[in-house]
């Protein structure tokens, strides 16, 4: 039975890391992580079929379908099972699928190296919770989301979601909070906070 144990370390930052993703594919596909430690993932859409390995807290996984109140999921190294949907939450998080990665201070490869990370370190992007280049939003988003309203005959009538095509170059969905965040982070040349998600001389480029 494959037993994921691998060592944790999350970080508050403002963006998906650079130095890794498990969700880099597929903009459209549904991830969560898990909720506690020591969750059983099984063969079967059941508490009756065999337990094939254990996850951590936090460890990502893919939704590929939903079976009743089952998710059978695939983890980064490509294993597939049967988790129990109150097991699992919308958080996202991400794991570093190479033997060993540079973290760095931004987002260049010429920013200095503050840590080196190994094979299943769990990270956690944090600050931006409401924002997604899903279409159309996911649940945990769709409750947020405002409508908008057409004139016709005399009447205000609810608009659906509006698809953008060309994503992720158009198309994002984000809160009023969360592209503030963004934008503090453009205004002060890639720093939000004490953390610097890119290299001054990268937003500046950006800029120009």
């Amino acid at each position: 039975m494959k037993t994921t144990t691998f060592p944790k370390l999350f970080l508050v930052t403002f963006t998906t890391l650079f130095i890794l993703s498990f969700a880099a594919a597929g903009l459209a596909a549904e991830y969560v992580s898990v909720k506690k430690d020591g969750v059983n993932i099984r063969s079967g859409p059941s508490t009756k079929n065999n337990v094939i390995w254990q996850v951590f807290k936090s460890f990502p996984l893919e939704v590929l379908k939903r079976e009743g109140r089952w998710a059978h999921v695939v983890d980064f190294e490509g294993d597939k099972g049967w988790i129990y949907e109150t097991l699992i939450s919308s958080k996202k998080t991400v794991i570093v699928n190479v033997e060993t990665a540079n973290m760095r201070a931004g987002s260049s490869t010429n920013d200095p190296v503050i840590a080196t990370v190994k094979k299943g370190v769990v990270f956690e992007p944090l600050e931006m919770s409401h924002a997604t280049l899903r279409q159309p939003l996911p649940e945990n988003l769709a409750v947020y989301m405002a409508s908008g309203y057409n004139y016709i005959d005399g009447d205000y009538l609810q608009t659906g979601y509006e698809y953008v095509v060309g994503y992720p170059a158009g198309g994002a969905s984000i809160s009023g909070l969360d592209m503030a965040k963004f934008m503090i982070a453009h205004l002060q040349n890639g720093r939000y906070g004490e953390a610097r998600i890119l290299a001054e001389e990268t937003a500046i480029q950006m800029h120009s």
